[in-house]
Protein backbone atom coordinates (compact mmCIF):
# COMPACT_ATOMS: atom_id res chain seq x y z
CA UNK A 1 0.00 0.00 0.00
CA UNK A 2 1.19 3.47 -0.85
CA UNK A 3 0.03 6.46 1.16
CA UNK A 4 0.82 9.98 0.10
CA UNK A 5 -0.06 12.96 2.22
CA UNK A 6 0.38 16.36 0.60
CA UNK A 7 -0.51 19.22 2.87
CA UNK A 8 -1.58 22.58 1.43
CA UNK A 9 1.06 25.26 1.05
CA UNK A 10 1.18 27.39 4.17
CA UNK A 11 2.45 30.93 4.47
CA UNK A 12 3.18 32.58 7.82
CA UNK A 13 4.28 36.22 7.77
CA UNK A 14 5.17 38.87 10.34
CA UNK A 15 5.81 42.31 8.88
CA UNK A 16 6.31 45.91 9.89
CA UNK A 17 5.18 47.90 6.84
CA UNK A 18 6.47 51.12 5.32
CA UNK A 19 6.29 54.50 7.00
CA UNK A 20 8.22 56.61 9.45
CA UNK A 21 10.82 54.92 11.60
CA UNK A 22 9.81 53.47 14.96
CA UNK A 23 11.75 54.22 18.13
CA UNK A 24 10.99 52.11 21.18
CA UNK A 25 12.27 52.57 24.73
CA UNK A 26 12.67 48.78 25.13
CA UNK A 27 13.28 45.74 22.96
CA UNK A 28 11.59 45.30 19.56
CA UNK A 29 10.74 41.85 18.19
CA UNK A 30 9.20 40.86 14.86
CA UNK A 31 8.59 37.09 14.85
CA UNK A 32 6.86 34.65 12.53
CA UNK A 33 6.54 31.06 13.75
CA UNK A 34 5.02 28.08 11.98
CA UNK A 35 4.52 24.80 13.84
CA UNK A 36 2.97 21.62 12.45
CA UNK A 37 2.54 18.03 13.56
CA UNK A 38 1.91 15.41 10.88
CA UNK A 39 0.90 11.84 11.73
CA UNK A 40 0.43 9.32 8.93
CA UNK A 41 0.38 5.55 8.60
CA UNK A 42 0.23 3.04 5.77
CA UNK A 43 -0.65 -0.60 6.45
CA UNK A 44 -0.48 -3.42 3.89
CA UNK A 45 -1.12 -7.13 4.30
CA UNK A 46 -1.14 -9.84 1.69
CA UNK A 47 -1.90 -13.56 1.58
CA UNK A 48 -1.15 -16.28 -0.96
CA UNK A 49 -1.17 -20.07 -1.15
CA UNK A 50 2.55 -20.35 -2.03
CA UNK A 51 4.15 -16.92 -2.04
CA UNK A 52 3.04 -13.67 -0.49
CA UNK A 53 4.67 -10.25 -0.26
CA UNK A 54 3.34 -7.23 1.62
CA UNK A 55 4.74 -3.72 1.13
CA UNK A 56 3.86 -0.28 2.51
CA UNK A 57 5.28 3.14 1.63
CA UNK A 58 4.54 6.53 3.22
CA UNK A 59 5.41 9.88 1.61
CA UNK A 60 4.69 13.21 3.33
CA UNK A 61 5.12 16.50 1.44
CA UNK A 62 5.01 19.74 3.44
CA UNK A 63 6.70 22.95 2.32
CA UNK A 64 5.88 25.93 4.55
CA UNK A 65 6.93 29.51 3.80
CA UNK A 66 7.70 31.54 6.92
CA UNK A 67 8.99 35.13 6.74
CA UNK A 68 9.56 38.08 9.05
CA UNK A 69 10.37 41.49 7.55
CA UNK A 70 10.52 45.17 8.26
CA UNK A 71 10.23 47.89 5.64
CA UNK A 72 11.04 50.76 7.97
CA UNK A 73 13.69 51.72 10.49
CA UNK A 74 13.35 50.12 13.94
CA UNK A 75 15.24 51.38 16.97
CA UNK A 76 15.15 49.94 20.48
CA UNK A 77 17.36 48.56 23.23
CA UNK A 78 17.51 45.48 21.01
CA UNK A 79 15.88 44.61 17.69
CA UNK A 80 15.17 41.02 16.62
CA UNK A 81 13.57 39.88 13.36
CA UNK A 82 13.16 36.11 13.12
CA UNK A 83 11.20 33.48 11.23
CA UNK A 84 11.11 29.81 12.23
CA UNK A 85 9.35 26.70 10.98
CA UNK A 86 9.08 23.59 13.12
CA UNK A 87 7.61 20.39 11.71
CA UNK A 88 7.22 17.16 13.68
CA UNK A 89 6.54 14.21 11.36
CA UNK A 90 5.62 10.73 12.60
CA UNK A 91 5.21 8.32 9.67
CA UNK A 92 4.75 4.58 9.93
CA UNK A 93 4.80 2.05 7.11
CA UNK A 94 3.62 -1.41 8.23
CA UNK A 95 3.60 -4.50 6.02
CA UNK A 96 3.01 -8.21 6.49
CA UNK A 97 2.58 -11.42 4.55
CA UNK A 98 0.76 -14.67 5.35
CA UNK A 99 0.60 -18.07 3.69
CA UNK A 100 -2.99 -19.20 3.21
CA UNK A 101 -4.14 -22.23 5.18
CA UNK A 102 -1.38 -21.77 7.77
CA UNK A 103 -0.82 -19.58 10.75
CA UNK A 104 2.54 -18.37 9.41
CA UNK A 105 2.55 -14.60 9.13
CA UNK A 106 5.43 -12.15 9.09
Amino acid sequence: MYKRQILPDTTTTASVGTGAGITATGPVSVSARYTATVLTQSDAKSAGSKVSVGAAIVVVVLVPTTTATTLRSLTGTSVAVEATSTIDVDSKALAGACLLYTSRCV
